[in-house]
């Protein structure tokens, strides 16, 4: 039986962590592991590099999607920033948007680690992925 991997990342704008996730599900043995990738936002120049068989659920659209007329785009905006803050505060609605009940979780980026502490998935495995100099603070002087 295959295990159900779920990512966690906000976007998959160009950078190294969605650059590492890329690799990551590039590289896991598909006759072992069944990859998922959840963004809050469907936006980046990384999207499309993600390989057709991995399944992408997101929360909202990205900002490609939205009107280029500043006020509605910011009415678009709030609501976009809205709808994600709804489901940090009700994790529970995750459950309705993705089909699968993973046996794994990794937060890709540190700033996915609380959304994935309260996971509606009580009984899945939780990774932290730490993509980052830990010897290397801003505060500590």
């Amino acid at each position: 039986m295959k295990k159900k991997i779920l990512f966690r990342i906000r976007s998959m704008q160009m950078g190294g962590v969605p650059k590492v996730l890329i690799d990551i599900v590039r590289n896991l043995d598909p006759e072992t592991f069944e990859p998922f990738i959840v963004t809050d936002l469907y936006q980046g120049e990384l999207i499309d590099e993600i390989p057709g068989n991995i399944q992408v659920f997101s929360i909202s659209h990205g900002r490609q999607e939205m009107s280029s007329l500043f006020p509605i785009r910011l009415v678009q905006l709030a609501l976009r920033n809205l709808k994600v803050s709804i489901y940090r505060l009700f994790p529970i609605l995750y459950r309705r948007k993705i089909d699968i009940i993973p046996d794994i979780e990794v937060a890709i980026l540190h700033s996915s680690l609380r959304e994935m502490l309260k996971s509606p998935f009580k009984n899945s495995r939780k990774v932290c992925w730490f993509h980052t100099d830990v010897k290397w603070h801003h505060t500590i002087d």
